[in-house]
């Protein structure tokens, strides 16, 4: 009876270490998922805050003038805010689903101040995971609309992925130089999605 008890516990040990490596990919995931990556993210979602900071240095020979601009969504309403100014709103909802083909939709809502309606846009595009390794952190989004691929388009890292929570980060750095003369651009975006 010992041994049996034994081997029970050795085999539900083993299991649960196997289902808790496997399933855990991003450092935010859920501790124990018996959903993989594929499984959590092919489904839909809407697009509930954005937490984005764009910081430019440009250097004008020894003048360094730095700007800063800060975008935040939430409840529908998009603000952008440089260099402290005020705000410039949009109202907006996105909507994306991710289906297991590798191919993405999506369906972006404009509205005006007053909650007026001033355009639907509905597309599609591709998804695949850029990571080559089983670690699957890194997505790929392409967006046949050129407006939706500017902001949502290219290489994305999945921050966490729950079963009602998806989170997407990018981050990079742009240079250019000219002469003495040279700017310097830090993106860093966190995009936050609930699934529908």
């Amino acid at each position: 009876m010992k041994t049996s008890t034994l081997i029970i516990n050795l085999i539900l040990i083993t299991v649960v270490g196997i289902s808790t490596q496997s399933c855990k990919k991003g450092e935010n995931d859920p501790f124990l998922s018996f959903r993989s990556r594929d499984g959590r993210l092919t489904r839909s979602w809407s697009l509930t805050s954005i937490d984005e900071t764009k910081t430019t240095n440009t250097k004008n020979g020894g003048i360094t003038i730095t700007s800063v601009t800060t975008i935040t969504y939430s409840d529908g309403v998009r603000k952008t805010v440089q260099d402290n100014n005020p705000s410039i709103t949009d109202n907006f909802t996105f909507e994306i689903t991710f289906d297991k083909r590798g191919i993405v939709t999506f369906k972006l809502a404009k509205f005006d101040d007053k909650g007026k309606s001033s355009g639907v846009y509905e597309g599609a595009g591709r998804w695949t995971w850029k990571d080559t390794d089983k670690r699957k952190s890194t997505v790929f989004l392409s967006f046949d609309e050129v407006e939706v691929d500017k902001i949502f388009g290219g290489d994305w890292d999945v921050d966490q992925l729950k079963k009602k929570e998806l989170i997407l980060k990018n981050s990079f750095t742009s240079k250019l130089t000219l002469g003495s003369n040279s700017s310097e651009t830090v993106f860093l975006s966190l995009y936050t999605f609930t699934e529908i």
